[in-house]
């Protein structure tokens, strides 16, 4: 770990010079004087100076030149700078937890400034708070505006609570900055999701995702339109941060083909949420004392009990990914020791303390997956139907697992998620985890060639070496759903590829 200024002048070193500089002209001269490379200094890491030219941007060895002009920094006090920028409930939360837990790690200390309603910042200390190793800076805006904030040189690292979109990976290679959906600039924390949650003393259990939408536009403005013995008037509130998802809520119902009727407004935030009264909307992750998230019900009997397997799978509603973005550069030596500590296990169990569900994945045995049998049991309609939903439990009954499952997203790439999950299962297999098992890739929805395609992709993954464990890719068709496969939504969120371990089949 490098150390630079002392923490008593870090404050008048900023004045100078920081990780993210304004571009200004610099001069890089090789040691014999023989090249010269000239344009605006875009970063240094302390090592390597970004130096944007004619030629397009070039990274060059501190070592090996000479810096001259007004953003020279001073290679002596250097101390590392990096700027995430973007989701609120990322920024305000999530990644101060992790910043604290990387310094506790790293034997350093974490000393937390708040700069206002939309920014705060962490000094990264030695131990004994003499000496500064390392500044980090977070903007909170939206994960939009840090996407914007990363391809303009104004942030390292974007935080957002949705993958990139097309016109963004493609504007992050067009510009040189790697592509946004490759796992090293793809960094998955995990899972998060927007939940109704009510007092403990509340009379309500479940909630009907119709009822959701009508509390959204305003067609259920009275408790008796839930259903309960009273006609006091609903008050609807919303969590701190909600509005940033608010309008993918609106979306996914929508898509579920549950009806918005009436005007929607804007989501009052706060107000007293523990009354009675209230119906808050508000994140899984921070479910209050004396405060319980309700399940939520759909017109076909289904229900989604707001659990972690149905947060991981996808069938709870209104979930939503925890991603850090970075562009394809070098990052300061404390930067790239951060994110190693995030995807590690250590990180991870400093997502799952701070409320969320981790990237990591979790084993969970055949008995978890009752209700999708009953599901199952519940839109079967022909002897041919029953008879393969049997056929489904028997090859899955002895197995576990693992994770929620793997998914194709809108653009017909694997989830931010999905790649995380195999990332994780060929770490398994390279630890020797899952030896003498088999791994089967169970495909489910319309594609039969889904599962294939998928372990074609994990095995592709794993590196060179002799493994003990066997693999097999089966189609199960539309069994066990997961939602009313009456919408085009519902559909879609049947189809997906789970992976299970087994004893290997002894014939």
């Amino acid at each position: 770990m490098k150390f630079g200024v002392t923490a008593g002048v870090a404050g008048l070193w900023l004045a100078g010079f920081a990780g993210q500089v304004v571009a200004q002209d610099v001069t890089l001269t090789s040691r014999d004087k023989s090249i010269e490379i000239s344009g605006n200094l875009l970063g240094f890491d302390g090592d390597y100076y970004r130096v944007e030219t004619v030629y397009g941007e070039l990274t060059v060895d501190s070592t090996g030149v000479l810096c001259e002009g007004p953003a020279c920094p001073n290679l002596e006090s250097y101390v590392a700078h990096l700027t995430f920028s973007g989701s609120r409930q990322i920024g305000r939360v999530l990644l101060p937890a992790l910043i604290e837990g990387y310094a506790r790690q790293a034997n350093l200390i974490a000393v937390r400034e708040e700069k206002g309603a939309d920014s705060l910042r962490y000094w990264i200390q030695s131990a004994d708070g003499a000496e500064t190793a390392g500044l980090f800076d977070i903007r909170l805006t939206s994960s939009s505006e840090g996407f914007a904030d990363v391809l303009s040189n104004e942030a390292d690292i974007a935080m957002s609570l949705r993958e990139a979109t097309g016109d963004e990976i493609a504007l992050t290679e067009e510009i040189g900055l790697g592509r946004l959906t490759k796992n090293r600039q793809q960094i998955f924390l995990g899972f998060d999701s927007v939940s109704v949650i009510v007092p403990d003393a509340s009379p309500l259990d479940q909630i009907g995702l119709d009822e959701v939408a009508g509390l959204i536009s305003g067609g259920i403005t009275s408790w008796a339109g839930l259903g309960v013995d009273e006609d006091a008037p609903v008050q609807v509130v919303g969590f701190e941060g909600l509005p940033e998802v608010w309008g993918q809520v609106q979306q996914e119902i929508a898509g579920l083909g549950y009806a918005l009727d009436g005007e929607i407004g804007e989501l009052p935030l706060g107000g007293d949420a523990e009354n009675l009264l209230s119906v808050p909307f508000g994140f899984h992750s921070q479910v209050p004392e004396r405060m319980r998230a309700l399940a939520f019900r759909a017109n076909c009997g289904m229900v989604y009990e707001p659990d972690e397997l149905a947060l991981r799978s996808g069938e709870l509603p209104f979930r939503f990914p925890l991603i850090l973005y970075r562009p394809m550069r070098r990052l300061p030596e404390i930067g790239q020791e951060f994110l190693d500590f995030v995807k590690s296990p250590s990180g991870q169990r400093v997502v799952a303390r701070a409320g969320y569900v981790p990237a990591t994945p979790r084993l969970y045995d055949f008995e978890a997956i009752g209700y999708r049998i009953v599901n199952g049991i519940l839109l079967s309609e022909t002897p041919e139907d029953f008879t393969a939903l049997k056929e489904t439990i028997a090859a899955l009954k002895a197995g576990q697992l693992v994770g929620g499952g793997l998914r194709v997203g809108e653009n017909g790439r694997l989830t931010a998620g999905s790649l995380s999950l195999i990332a994780h299962v060929v770490q398994m297999v390279e630890l020797g985890q899952i030896d003498g098992k088999q791994i089967l890739f169970a495909g489910f929805g319309p594609d039969s060639d889904l599962a294939r395609q998928a372990m074609e992709m994990f095995t592709d993954a794993l590196s060179d070496g002799s493994y003990n464990f066997s693999t097999e890719a089966r189609h199960f068709g539309e069994l066990l759903p997961l939602a009313c496969p009456d919408t085009d939504a519902g559909i879609a969120l049947n189809a997906r590829i789970e992976i299970w371990l087994r004893q290997p089949d002894p014939r």
